[in-house]
């Protein structure tokens, strides 16, 4: 090879090294590249399958482990780590336990929707003439929907009141003047509806507004009642106006009624057998005295009452068994005061306690409801609204809770949050993920 021509050779060999140089570092680094990539992949997913294990083992303990036994009322949070994939995994479970529409029919097949009123003021000055304004309510309480109707609305004032003309409205429903009627100097108020009222929606509330005139006096309480046609649904009095120092608490035609229901413990795990205590207060709230003939609790659907409970409590209106029948069902427990009817003075107060035990398997709210017969109840006020007068309904109490549980499950790079709804397994109801 000539001189020249060794000397373009070695030229070449310069530029094929740099530009190999080019090209073979880049190369490396995403070859370096992609195994950091892979790395983390291998990591992240890593991280997932811990993230997730744990979420998985905080259902096994809800459903197996006695985790549903662990939160309580008193206890409503556990916590704990776990090793999954070599990865330390932190668990929170937390009960959640809220009061809400049950979805069980009422224990009166004719009811769907309950009737309530309140006013406005509640304490006025005495010896004053007063606009008294009114509202009514409709709380729509049956499941099944379509058969929730109301055609008449009547309200019974309070003794002495009379209605405002032209003051009635309403923003869900067209509504006319009512016809109003004077019977023993208390003014019943009808109103026909030009079209039947109906509901959109299980658990739905509507309203109407009115305004009532009177001149209260001194040391009285006024109450009003309402009641909705064709079902006859009744409430009892309410909307409850409070002149100075009245000597009794309650008003004229209220009677004796269900004025507490109360459940211990009020939340109860799934899947786990709880006996609970019921104990059904009632209070004589008219102005003269009244006796019960009977009491007919009906239990919330899976409870069945423990022979012998009411027993246990001394105190007791009636320690002997009731009468038990399942009726749609429910078991329905009727305790009667036979021969002689069960006194109440007034403002007396008296108690029904007894126990009933559940294995429910399903989240969710359940509720008791409770009957009294009373003896001669339109003595001190008189009756002119449609429906029953003799029977005081106290509508859903006597509340148990079956809870849900939130599922909270943090690994090294990701976290992961559900509710958990117990049935007969445990679902988890949704799953959101985040990095940290």
């Amino acid at each position: 090879m000539r001189t020249g021509e060794k000397g373009f050779v070695l030229v070449l060999v310069v530029i094929f090294l740099a530009l190999g140089s080019l090209l073979v570092i880049p190369a490396l680094r995403l070859a370096y590249t992609t195994l950091n990539v892979k790395q983390l992949r291998t990591l992240a997913l890593d991280d997932q399958y811990a993230r997730d294990g744990a979420a998985e083992h905080a259902m096994w303990r809800l459903r197996y482990g006695g985790g549903t036994a662990e939160l309580t009322e008193e206890n409503q949070t556990i916590e704990y780590d776990i090793v999954l994939n070599g990865i330390t995994t932190h668990i929170v479970i937390q009960l959640r336990a809220e009061p809400a529409l049950s979805g069980q029919a009422l224990a009166n097949p004719d009811f769907s929707v309950r009737p309530g009123s309140s006013v406005m003021p509640t304490d006025p000055t005495p010896g004053i003439p007063t606009d008294f304004s009114y509202i009514i309510t409709m709380e729509e309480l049956n499941p099944n929907v379509a058969s929730a109707t109301i055609d008449e609305v009547w309200d019974q004032l309070p003794s002495g009141f009379t209605y405002k003309p032209g003051t009635s409205a309403s923003e869900d429903f067209a509504i006319v003047e009512p016809l109003t009627e004077i019977a023993n100097g208390v003014q019943t108020i009808r109103w026909v509806l030009p079209t039947p009222i109906t509901f959109e929606a299980y658990g739905q509330i509507k309203s109407l507004t009115f305004q009532a005139q009177a001149t209260p006096a001194n040391n009285e309480r006024y109450c009003n009642e309402v009641a909705f046609t064709p079902n006859l649904e009744r409430d009892g009095k309410s909307a409850i106006i409070t002149v100075g120092t009245p000597p009794y608490s309650g008003c004229a035609g209220r009677k004796v009624v269900v004025t507490t229901v109360t459940a211990s413990p009020v939340i109860v795990p799934p899947n786990v057998q709880t006996t609970v205590t019921f104990a059904a207060s009632f209070t004589n709230l008219d102005i003269g005295a009244h006796s019960l003939e009977d009491v007919r609790v009906v239990l919330a659907p899976g409870f069945t009452y423990d022979a012998g409970s009411a027993a246990e409590f001394g105190s007791n209106m009636n320690t002997n068994e009731p009468t038990i029948d399942l009726v749609n069902g429910r078991y329905e427990l009727k305790w009667e005061f036979l021969p002689t009817p069960l006194p109440f003075a007034v403002d007396q107060v008296r108690t029904q306690t007894f126990k009933a035990t559940t294995t429910p398997t399903e989240s969710g709210s359940a509720y008791a409801e409770v009957f009294t017969e009373v003896l001669s109840p339109c003595a001190y006020a008189p009756c002119t609204l449609p429906g029953n007068d003799d029977i005081t309904y106290s509508w859903q109490a006597g509340i148990t809770i079956v809870p849900a549980y939130d599922v909270w499950s943090e690994a090294e790079i990701t976290s992961g949050w559900g509710n958990s709804i117990p049935g007969s397994g445990v679902t988890l109801q949704s799953w959101n993920v985040t990095t940290n």
